[in-house]
């Protein structure tokens, strides 16, 4: 058989699923093609960049540079034999060099954006999608796809702009499925329900449509109703670990933690390697304390499966979050020794290095991890730190150019930004940090029904202690000794939180209308139209505080204080007070901006990107009300 015989007749097999004998026959027809993609998977372990110090042999480097002498199609049947044997980075290999080949065959930028959703790619796949959809806005499946892969992406918007294109072909019930996923990230709430609703009526029968109506009702804040809707789906017989890590969720918010923890141990029997299930599991054991033993259904499920690395890097994440950073290291490093470039282990052990101290060492490890996964946010994030650690801020400021360029409101990069120009003295710091005039306080006066501030704050804490139903902080979150309310309080219809959230628009709109110029990542987003995108109560006790940290999801970020001990009124150590523009980690000559004083009644506004922290206290119980504002 010639090429073009022998290309058809592999498509033919492929067609029939068999792979072993497609692959034989692209061997036997074109040897070096397997060969190099062999060589290339064998050695990839340690193909990485010169800053990693780690050396290739002559050999090896002539054949991983190998470029194959066969017709691209063979490159892309190549890559679908790898699809069909599970190998998808082997496949997204095959693909991309059918792509740097031939650029112009929308087949090619699909097949590699599928085995990049494969490898949870979400950014490169939705790029690789969207090329597909430009040489052929007819290809099949491609625009479902891509507003699949956009989503996983959080490119929201155009997996909603996708997923309404779709619905102008056909009002099926994925593409509102698709629709209100999208809206609902968005934090369009009502409107995200409205399309969950379509999905259902659209196909009745559709469990995700009925799962994502829930998610969304239980965002509104109506969590019977979204229990409900979750418990129907598992009495269908539906034994998924996302349900079952949802139902336990929906129970916890309603206060049953006792019942939230039993759902998730008894989803992890089932889903032993399930990642949500056994990190909700840990999270419920450590509230409810469990302590030292909290992770301990999670390391042995990383035992039992000791080559499941994303199973093993959340589990270590959670272990350094509870402090047992040394337990998590060692679950690090023999990951590393099976998997050495694996960006999730390498990520979570240069945290870990960092926050024992060893910055060089960290920034090292987490380049690393770069070069594998160069797009991970919390991975750019927690090496932009080290490096300001360093004192490499003009290297952080050059990254960032881009980044700034194509998110100009990605909160945590302006916050990184203001570190980096504080450290360079840079005059724009000041500019895009005027704590004096940004950060702004106002007494809430008592509501109607209320004889004085300190009766309607009174009643206030003593609602949203009832929130209150754990017995340790929770672990993603930068409250240290203390808990936090399991409700969003936006959708609570307690009388007293609602004459609460209803006080502060007036507060707000004062705030906004000092903002003047059009061209600050701040005042550049003013507007009229705003909403609470969220409201939480936190509730320390003595020795609390909070870690620096800043709202990647808000606009104008807040605290107010609803109950403070009396003895951090007569403290001489500033006990509780809030502080502004200090870093999340040590960094040289960089302390606190500003310092305000907490006092019932009081509420302060600030940019979300305002990186803010708290002084522990001695002793009693500081309650707060916090919220995140954001433009309607």
């Amino acid at each position: 058989m010639n090429d073009e015989e022998t290309l058809r007749h592999v498509h033919d097999v492929l067609l029939h699923g068999d792979a072993a004998r497609a692959e034989s026959m692209i061997a036997a027809r074109w040897p070096n093609i397997a060969t190099a993609s062999e060589a290339k998977n064998d050695i990839s372990a340690f193909v990485v960049r010169a800053q990693q110090r780690v050396a290739m042999t002559r050999s090896q480097r002539r054949l991983v540079r190998s470029e194959p002498r066969a017709p691209v199609e063979a490159l892309y049947l190549l890559g679908l034999v790898r699809r069909l044997q599970r190998r998808p980075r082997d496949a997204a290999d095959m693909f991309r060099a059918a792509v740097r080949a031939k650029a112009d065959d929308p087949r090619y930028h699909f097949a590699l954006g599928d085995a990049l959703s494969w490898l949870n790619d979400g950014p490169s796949s939705a790029d690789s999608f969207a090329a597909a959809l430009r040489l052929d806005p007819n290809f099949p499946d491609a625009r479902r796809a891509f507003a699949r892969a956009a989503l996983a992406a959080g490119r929201l918007v155009e997996a909603e702009e996708a997923a309404r294109a779709l619905l102008v072909t056909g009002a099926d019930a994925d593409a509102w499925d698709i629709l209100s996923c999208a809206l609902r990230a968005q934090g369009k709430l009502e409107h995200a329900l409205q399309a969950a609703e379509c999905a259902m009526h659209a196909d009745s029968g559709s469990v995700s449509a009925r799962f994502n109506w829930a998610l969304t009702a239980g965002r509104l804040g109506k969590l019977e109703d979204a229990l409900a809707g979750l418990e129907a789906i598992a009495a269908d017989g539906v034994e998924s670990a996302v349900v079952a890590t949802a139902r336990a969720t929906a129970l916890q918010q309603l206060g049953r933690m006792a019942e939230g923890e039993h759902v998730l141990h008894e989803a992890a029997k089932r889903f032993p390697s399930d990642v949500a299930v056994q990190t909700a599991l840990a999270k419920a054991r450590w509230q409810n304390g469990a302590g030292a033993a909290f992770a301990d259904a999670y390391e042995q499920a990383v035992a039992l499966k000791p080559d499941a690395c994303a199973l093993r890097a959340n589990c270590a994440q959670l272990l350094r979050a509870a402090g047992f950073t040394e337990r998590a290291e060692v679950l690090l490093r023999d990951g590393l020794r099976r998997n050495p470039a694996h960006p999730a282990l390498l990520y979570e052990l240069g945290a870990a290095l960092a926050e024992q101290g060893s910055i060089e060492d960290a920034c090292e490890v987490l380049e690393r991890a770069l070069i594998v996964a160069p797009n991970v946010e919390p991975l750019r994030i927690r090496w932009a730190l080290t490096l300001l650690q360093l004192g490499r801020g003009a290297e952080v400021l050059s990254v960032l150019e881009r980044l700034r360029r194509e998110a100009p409101l990605n909160q945590n990069w302006i916050a990184i930004e203001s570190l980096a120009l504080r450290q360079l003295d840079h005059p724009r710091y000041n500019w895009l940090c005027d704590y004096d005039y940004m950060v702004q306080h106002h007494d809430l006066a008592p509501p109607t029904g209320f004889s004085s501030v300190a009766e309607f704050n009174e009643e206030l804490a003593e609602r949203l202690r009832r929130l209150h139903v754990t017995k340790a902080h929770p672990l993603d979150q930068t409250l240290r000794d203390g808990t936090q309310g399991r409700r969003n309080l936006v959708g609570l219809k307690d009388p007293v939180v609602r004459c609460y959230l209803d006080a502060l628009h007036e507060p707000i709109r004062a705030y906004i209308a000092r903002m003047r110029d059009k061209n600050h990542p701040w005042s550049g987003r003013k507007t009229e139209a705003f909403k609470l995108a969220s409201a939480w109560s936190v509730r320390l006790r003595a020795g609390g505080y909070h870690l620096s940290h800043v709202h990647p999801d808000g606009w104008i970020s807040s605290v107010y204080y609803t109950a403070l001990p009396a003895s951090m009124a007569r403290s001489r150590r500033n006990e509780g007070w809030l502080k502004l523009g200090e870093p999340p980690c040590p960094i040289e000559k960089m302390p606190a901006e500003k310092m305000i004083e907490p006092k019932v009644g009081r509420l302060v506004l600030f940019p979300s990107y305002f990186w803010h922290g708290t002084i522990a206290f001695s002793d009693g119980e500081r309650m707060t009300a916090p919220f995140d504002v954001v433009p309607a």
